[in-house]
């Protein structure tokens, strides 16, 4: 493991694209048999059976501001999408 995940036993990697990807990497190796490999299909709202990848992948995005990429979108833009985050330096 290197990076961040780096002496620790057990990392998540999350990635946000059209959907969200990710895996669950334990003892240096991946996981296979944790939720797969598409995390974006995680529900998080039963009632309405919306999944993770519903609220914030590009695709979700894109619907919900006229078009617009994430990268794309004004500061208040995000901080209306991320609430409770604490918004940094976004790389170009």
């Amino acid at each position: 493991m290197a990076g961040a995940g780096k002496g620790h036993r057990i990392v998540a990697y999350l990635t946000a694209g059209t959907g969200i990807g990710g895996a669950r990497v334990t003892n240096g190796i991946i996981d296979e048999t944790r939720d797969g490999f598409e995390p974006g299909w995680q529900i998080i709202d039963v009632k309405e059976e919306n999944a993770l990848g519903d609220f914030v992948s590009g695709r979700a995005i894109k619907q919900r501001y006229g078009g617009k990429k994430a990268r794309d979108l004004s500061e208040d833009e995000l901080k209306d999408l991320f609430p409770d985050c604490e918004l940094g330096a976004v790389p170009p």
